[in-house]
């Protein structure tokens, strides 16, 4: 399963907009994904609308890999709450699985 990022950013005093992605840029030929191809198609649409597209940010590579040690003990893991691992969790694609623990501990007190 394949996830692309997109990153709409407003450019200061309403100059326009900078898009980032961790998609690679279009290639005749390649083969891509439903999620591949969608993002090349909003991503036509951005280069036609935005001042700048950049392809393979390691921006947005950087933000899942904070989401992800967030999850981890050895990481961040311990020094977020329940939610916010389960909300990295959704962020990530993945079901949260600590939230409706949370919720039940706090009906019972």
């Amino acid at each position: 399963m394949k996830t692309i990022t997109i990153v709409l950013t407003d450019l200061p005093k309403g100059a326009g907009v900078a898009v980032i992605t961790d998609a690679d840029s279009p290639c005749i030929g390649q083969p891509r994904t439903p999620a591949q191809s969608l993002a090349m198609d909003l991503l036509r649409t951005c280069r036609a609308q935005a001042n700048k597209v950049q392809h393979n940010t390691p921006c947005t590579n950087q933000v899942k890999q904070l989401l992800n040690d967030m999850l981890h003990p050895e990481e961040l893991g311990h020094a977020v709450t329940p939610e916010v691992r389960d909300r990295a969790r959704l962020c990530l694609g993945m079901p949260a699985v600590e939230s409706h623990l949370i919720s039940r501990n706090r009906s019972r007190s």
